[in-house]
């Protein structure tokens, strides 16, 4: 057995004999009692006075070195915490959820964006690393974070600067590269750089850029992934002539589609593919967009639901043609007539009577439905008809009032979203809304409502679905202090 000094003493630990150091208990006043703090032995005074009343959703605790209300979250990540219900004091909240929240939120002040920047939990780094009013020489910092999530929000937050862009063109880590590409801008030596990357997501992005220019496209065309290829094939940038050359690989592949309804090929390849003995070559020439109406209107005359489907769908195709199709004895056809900008208003009146749901609903979100049929369709039996035209800026108010009080939240919550319903009107079916049993996906829609008051935000604080809790935190109308 090992000999221990003085201030030490022999015990037996893990199966074998060791020296310890001697342990020193404070001594303690009369008021005060030992109590074990987790790590050491500690004076703490006799609690005698009085407990906090609490309400009934709290429980009393001993927090930031009082007895105090304590806020407590079951739910899918539990937590124990004082009632917060400022930016300020839920950055300094005991749940990541809030403190996320507090990160993505417009309101937060560069303060506490800088506290929030060093936060444990890598989804808060994230969200201050996406929110764009996140001071510059924060992004720098945070760009070079280790959590894969903080480097993918700063490759998307549009205030991040340019040489940090380039930087992150060149990250050991694709999913990182790939984050780059969901930004609405980027220069043509990144988009020419990130062509050539390794992973075949990167390039499949590049791929379906906005501003991806020609020439990279053309060198994609040659790719050997079949989803780059799709996408070259539906970017409108990709010149005729390679458009010519995917269209006639002749192996009916989704980039031949693709590339053979592109409104970028010329309108004389067009012709030929509406003429073609090629049935799929004919469909693909129905739902161009540069068809000649012409040939449109030969196409619509086609026995083949899929060249129809097309005509159908095409938003070149005039009005006239879509009331033919209108009768067509496939589902599909009549949906896609019915969801089209030009079909008339005769047209859609008639349609409303369709016996396909899918229909009678594209009819009820349809801008161009007569106010009437709207009316009509507002007391229809299904309730995600009636929600289509609580959201149809052409309903008439009066059926609008009259869904707001629907018995379905969610046709409530469609009345809500028209632009000409006043908060007087909003705010008493937002506030019900958020006492109500409902998806989680409907409470956000209440949560972030434009006249969500703050009253209903905070009712939302310690919900116990945490996805939730981030939400409320996140609202502009949360106060600083």
């Amino acid at each position: 057995m090992p000999t221990c000094g003085e201030e030490e003493f022999l015990v037996y630990r893990q199966d074998v004999w060791t020296c310890v150091p001697a342990i020193t208990l404070p001594t303690c006043n009369a008021s005060e009692t030992l109590v074990w703090n987790g790590s050491d032995w500690t004076c703490q005074g006799v609690f005698t006075g009085s407990l906090p009343a609490c309400n009934e959703s709290q429980v009393v605790a001993f927090l930031d070195g009082d007895w105090r209300c304590a806020e407590v979250v079951f739910g899918d990540h539990p937590f124990l915490d004082i009632y917060r219900d400022t930016l300020t004091q839920l950055a300094h909240s005991k749940d990541i959820y809030q403190r996320a929240g507090v990160a993505a939120n417009p309101s937060t002040p560069e303060s506490l964006l800088t506290l929030l920047s060093t936060d444990d939990a890598d989804s808060v780094r994230a969200a201050v690393a996406a929110n764009p009013n996140t001071p510059v020489p924060l992004l720098e910092t945070l760009a070079q974070d280790d959590a894969i999530a903080v480097r993918e929000a700063i490759a998307k937050n549009d205030s991040t600067p340019s040489d940090v862009i380039t930087d992150l063109a060149s990250a050991p880590i694709a999913s990182v590269r790939r984050a780059l590409l969901s930004r609405a801008t980027l220069s043509e030596t990144i988009l020419t750089l990130l062509a050539g990357d390794s992973d075949s997501n990167v390039r499949s992005a590049v791929a379906q850029h906005a501003n991806t220019p020609a020439p990279v496209l053309q060198m994609l065309a040659n790719d050997a992934n079949d989803y780059v290829l799709y996408f070259v094939a539906q970017n409108t940038n990709t010149p005729a002539a390679t458009l010519e050359s995917l269209c006639t690989s002749s192996n009916h592949s989704g980039s031949e589609f693709a590339a053979c309804k592109n409104p970028s090929l010329t309108v004389a390849y067009i012709v030929q593919l509406a003429l073609s003995t090629d049935q799929y070559l004919r469909a693909a020439a129905a739902a161009n967009p540069s068809t000649p109406i012409d040939q449109l209107e030969t196409l619509a005359l086609e026995t083949n639901a899929d060249i129809v489907y097309g005509v159908a769908q095409n938003k070149s195709t005039p009005g006239d043609v879509l009331d033919d199709l209108a009768t067509s004895t496939v589902s599909t056809v009549r949906e896609n007539v019915a969801q089209n900008p030009n079909t008339t208003a005769t047209t859609l009146a008639k349609l409303a009577a369709d016996s396909d749901d899918n229909v009678r609903q594209n009819v009820a979100r349809h801008q161009a439905t007569p106010v009437g049929t709207l009316h009509l369709l507002a007391s229809h039996s299904d309730s995600f008809t009636r929600a289509y035209v609580a959201a149809n800026p052409a309903t008439a108010p009066a059926d609008v009032a009259l869904l707001l009080n629907d018995s379905v939240y969610y046709v409530q919550l469609s009345a809500t979203q028209r632009l000409d319903v006043t908060a007087a009107q909003t705010v008493p079916v937002l506030e019900a809304l958020a006492q109500s049993s409902m998806d989680v996906f409907y409470y956000d829609n209440v949560i972030t409502h434009p006249h969500a008051t703050l009253e209903i935000v905070r009712s939302f604080l310690y919900h116990l679905e945490s996805t939730l809790r981030r939400t409320a935190a996140a609202q502009a109308i949360i106060p600083v202090n």
